[in-house]
């Protein structure tokens, strides 16, 4: 049975984030610093340049903001190594059998528009992001730990149904898009039983 779930996305004034500190968009950064998340279901924490982060129920950790270079990511089963570029965002797939796909995310936090990131941790070969009030797609023909973004007009509020082969397995109502930030969507579950969350971008120190 596709889960029909309400979300209400909490909007949080960030100030300029010193360390320890959480936004929803990173201000006064250092240009030599890069932005990175991990993915990764049924682990709590990931360990993350030598600090442990939380993963939270949505399988997600915050964007971490860190020196450029070769960052460590371990979690309970495994590790890696990522080359984080000044300036960009990555995320870290990693995939329920322990394989790792390192992305990059085209976040802009564009002045007039939302970033909207869609991560299929489901066993659905073929995910599309459907928006019903513009009844087109977001996304369309994602594979299992595969990730896709783009930009939308902001501000708005929209429902969102996750599709598979015309049929809807799991929807989310009312998500808010706000300017300058991003929103991210996961799909998780397998035969026919998912979960389908969304998170704001948040970013850590």
């Amino acid at each position: 049975m596709p889960r029909f779930l309400n979300l209400l996305i909490l909007c949080l004034f960030a100030l300029p984030l010193r360390a320890g500190d959480v936004g929803l968009y990173p201000d006064a950064i250092d240009p030599n610093a890069g932005f990175l998340r991990v993915a990764v279901q049924d682990e709590g924490f990931v360990n993350i340049a030598g600090k442990s982060r939380r993963i939270g129920v949505h399988g997600l950790s915050d964007f971490q903001i860190l020196p450029a270079g070769l960052i460590e990511v371990a979690w309970s089963t495994g590790q890696t190594w990522v080359e984080l570029p000044a300036g960009r965002h990555l995320s870290v797939l990693i995939a329920a059998d322990g394989q790792v796909e390192t992305r990059e995310d085209p976040i802009a936090n564009h002045p007039a528009k939302a970033d909207v990131t869609l991560i299929n941790s489901s066993d659905l070969s073929d995910l599309a992001l459907f928006v019903p009030q513009a009844k087109a797609d977001v996304f369309s023909a994602l594979a299992p730990d595969q990730m896709a973004t783009r930009a939308l007009r902001a501000p708005l509020t929209l429902d969102f149904e996750f599709r598979a082969e015309g049929e809807t397995m799991a929807s989310l109502i009312g998500v808010q898009l706000l300017r300058k930030t991003g929103v991210t969507f996961v799909l998780s579950g397998t035969v026919g039983d998912y979960t389908a969350q969304a998170m704001p971008n948040r970013y850590e120190r």
